[in-house]
């Protein structure tokens, strides 16, 4: 969601109107409301659930069916919930649709997205006539709110490295957390343990002043705790369990670094200019590659064995690591 916000500032800036958005999951609804450019959010817990077990898309419908007629882009690479659109009545020349054009795998999903707003529904010609170039409308950008920065400034001021500078870790996923062991088939973003820890330890010895912060979501607090008995290092903290979407939004503003599997927090980081080595499994780094509009550093760290992220060597990672050059960025 957060690389769909260039496209959304490109066509607010286009029709000169908020653009209102449907998304799904916990995060979305947090990361846009406010963001300039951005509308009404309409948010469904599951856009996979089955419509007559999802209380959510039943709103969702009612909600659609209220709003006046106008042109829909739906960015969706898998057409899931393009039915729900249908069922509030949106007409498909109204519509235009991301798989209605030929995208190559070498195209980044941002140039994807631009390829498509930039053509209107049949239902409502093109009524713009202006050229935008601007890197706000090819790259990830966040607007931090205020109360955000002051949330995390009462924070670090209970921390015990609320004076030190800041390097991210963020080793686990969606699927991590789920049950089952972290090495399964199906968990692709899997990296083994040992490999984070010493990425850690190299981090340590790099950086000796640094703070170096797991970060996650609560769910991921155990797992982060196994990489930290690894390590066994002063300055390393477990932060997953206290670490809420605004004030990870915040944190990554303030910090220095972030050292990541390929997962949302990267793409947050990147919206607010944070430098970062990602590692990339099951996901194309040419397709999804985290791009600022800021221009921090992103250095894209591959599997040699797709889709699995445990075919990569702690090596190559740990050579990304020396050439990221740090933000430094001042404590808020």
């Amino acid at each position: 969601m957060v690389l769909l916000g260039a496209a959304i500032r490109e066509l607010s800036a286009r029709y000169q109107s908020p653009i209102d958005v449907v998304t799904s999951g916990d995060w979305s609804k947090v990361v846009l409301e406010g963001q300039p450019g951005v509308g009404v959010v309409y948010r469904i817990k599951s856009r996979k659930r089955p419509y007559w077990l999802s209380p959510s898309q039943w709103r969702l419908i009612q909600q659609l069916k209220r709003r006046a007629p106008g042109p829909v882009w739906f960015l969706d690479p898998t057409d899931v919930g393009l039915k729900l659109l249908h069922r509030a009545g949106i007409s498909q020349n109204n519509i235009v649709c991301f798989n209605s054009f030929s995208h190559s795998t070498s195209d980044h999903i941002v140039s994807k997205t631009a390829r498509v707003i930039r053509c209107s529904p049949k239902a409502f010609p093109s009524n713009f006539r202006v050229s935008l170039i601007e890197e706000a409308f090819t790259a990830s950008l966040l607007d931090i709110h205020s109360s955000w920065k002051s949330d995390l400034d009462q924070w670090l001021r209970g921390q015990p490295f609320g004076d030190q500078k800041l390097i991210l870790f963020q080793a686990g996923n969606s699927v991590t957390t789920r049950r089952g062991r972290l090495s399964r088939a199906t968990n692709y973003k899997y990296w083994p343990l040992r490999n984070w820890a010493k990425v850690i330890q190299h981090c340590a010895d790099l950086y000796p002043n640094h703070a170096l912060l797991l970060i996650g979501q609560p769910s991921e607090y155990p797992l982060n705790q196994k990489i930290k008995q690894l390590v066994q290092r002063p300055h390393l903290y477990n932060v997953a369990h206290d670490v809420p979407l605004t004030r990870l939004i915040a944190l990554c503003n303030a910090s220095d670094a972030l050292i990541s599997v390929d997962t949302g927090p990267a793409h947050i980081a990147a919206a607010v200019g944070l430098p970062m080595v990602v590692l990339f499994g099951s996901s194309r780094p040419e397709e999804y590659k985290p791009v600022s509009a800021l221009g921090s550093q992103v250095l894209c760290v591959d599997t040699p064995r797709p889709p699995y992220l445990r075919h990569l060597t702690v090596e190559p990672v740990l050579k990304a690591v020396d050439f990221l050059q740090l933000k430094m960025t001042p404590l808020l």
